[in-house]
């Protein structure tokens, strides 16, 4: 029996990591929760989840990207309300796996985490703008 995925959320509101965590669950998705960029690194270090889910709220998404350049086993799909083409053009230019705009919907949550457990090395395969 292999084990479940993998998934880091990095999320501060506890009612966004619920709504997510049991989304993700109930596609046999393992979550772990991050409330930082210092938690996401050292779990990073730790555990190496092959994809960071990152809302933009509260969150520098450029920070972000820094941060898990360094560790280039995880695909980064970010989160944001004020998602819009010239700024997921710049989230992918920069080394984005891909952004979803806020309220985002399921179904493209679950093709994006299919894609990135497909593609088996997700830090090199994300979108080129």
């Amino acid at each position: 029996m292999s084990a479940a995925p993998c998934v880091l959320v990095i999320v501060r509101e506890p009612a966004e990591f619920a709504r997510l965590a049991a989304e993700l669950s109930a596609a046999g998705i393992q979550v772990n929760r991050a409330q930082n960029l210092l938690d996401a690194l050292l779990h990073q270090l730790a555990f190496s989840a092959p994809l960071v889910i990152c809302d933009t709220d509260g969150v520098d998404w450029k920070a972000a990207l820094s941060v898990f350049r360094c560790l280039p086993t995880a695909a980064v799909v970010f989160l944001a309300r004020l998602a819009d083409e010239p700024l997921w053009l710049e989230m992918l230019n920069a080394g984005a796996f891909d952004l979803l705009p806020k309220p985002y919907d399921r179904r493209e949550l679950t093709r994006i985490i299919a894609r990135v457990f497909q593609q088996g090395e997700p830090a090199q395969t994300g979108h080129v703008a």
